[in-house]
């Protein structure tokens, strides 16, 4: 489902949240494109972004910081990234754009085949509040074949949350798992999982057959998420976009 419309702003502002796997930049076409990527981004023009398989000053992306490029490109001025594993000269993981200022709470390490991470930040969104507010924001990729890894992964996420003061917050990325699985399950514990009566396949992008890609979030009473859907793009990386429109009451 794509959808460009915006819904009807109430009385608290509006977040318009991306999750997205950019697969290096590389697209379903082998070629290696930030551009397209920053256009998927720019075409709907979300308030936060998070990415995974983001590539840093590695050989076979040309040495380049994507995520600082993929910034400059959308001009989204605030942005963090956090490495899983070091790799082809550079670093490889997680990162978040934001038009609002970030404070990183912690990069955490997670289990899998190929060691994987979870990028906690605290996102300052007072200028669209008018008082001091501010969100937790989680991004990250989990191991892909298997589900211990996963669901130990869920445990320690919780785990490091459960430190954190309780606040409005959101979970995002690439979890490797359908709706029903045991992560999914895990996650659900504590976290809200909405989809709107909607089905949202977001992988292969070519032709999506799974969902593997979620936005989640958590302290449910102060959310109201107005919309959910999948961004139509099937170019730029093996993944489909997934945005939600989220309202924070006060």
């Amino acid at each position: 489902m794509a959808m460009n419309s915006e819904p009807l702003r109430g009385a608290a502002p509006v977040l318009k949240v991306m999750t997205y796997n950019i697969h290096g930049g590389v697209g379903t076409d082998d070629a290696l494109d930030l551009y397209r990527i920053a256009s998927v981004i720019k075409g709907e023009e979300p308030d936060f972004v998070l990415l995974q398989e983001v590539d840093m000053n590695m050989n076979r992306s040309g040495k380049v910081d994507q995520t600082a490029s993929l910034a400059n490109l959308t001009r989204m001025s605030n942005y963090v990234f956090g490495r899983a594993i070091y790799h082809d000269g550079g670093e490889y993981g997680n990162a978040i754009l934001s038009k609002y200022p970030l404070h990183v709470l912690r990069n955490l390490p997670l289990p899998g085949n190929e060691p994987r991470a979870a990028l906690f930040v605290d996102a300052d969104i007072t200028e669209i509040y008018g008082t001091r507010k501010s969100i937790t924001l989680i991004v990250t990729h989990l191991d892909w074949d298997n589900e211990q890894s996963r669901t130990e992964s869920v445990s320690r996420i919780e785990t490091y949350c459960a430190s954190l003061p309780r606040k409005p917050a959101m979970l995002c990325g690439d979890l490797n798992d359908t709706p029903t699985s045991a992560t999914l399950t895990a996650f659900q514990k504590d976290w809200m999982l909405e989809s709107l009566g909607q089905t949202l396949l977001t992988e292969p992008s070519q032709l999506p057959i799974h969902q593997i890609d979620y936005i989640l979030y958590r302290e449910s009473n102060n959310w109201t998420m107005n919309a959910i859907y999948v961004v139509d793009n099937f170019e730029a990386s093996d993944h489909k976009p997934l945005v939600s429109y989220m309202q924070l009451s006060d």
